[in-house]
């Protein structure tokens, strides 16, 4: 998995996976690269760290002879973003 692109991009590295996939350890460091514009670690790297996980250990454990999601999608998702006034 640390040769995986996405986690080498972002500087995203699996320490420790075990075999039933139950436990999983993944290290993001704090470096410029990875750090927004308020001095915290961006949430897509964060996001990316986390999301291939969740879904293989769903699959694993939860699932079994499920399907996970929903069929593949063709066209974009366009999840909504606003902030409304207070």
């Amino acid at each position: 998995m640390n040769l995986w692109p996405p986690f080498l991009g972002s500087g995203i590295r699996v320490v420790r996976m075990d075999a039933d996939l139950r436990h999983v350890r993944v290290r993001l460091r704090h470096t410029p690269l990875t750090t927004n514009y308020v001095g915290t670690l961006f949430g897509g790297s964060l996001f990316a760290m986390t999301d291939p996980f969740w879904m293989l250990m769903v699959l694993r454990d939860w699932a079994r002879g499920m399907s996970c999601g929903t069929r593949p999608r063709r066209s974009p998702s366009w999840p909504p973003a606003a902030v409304p006034r207070a």
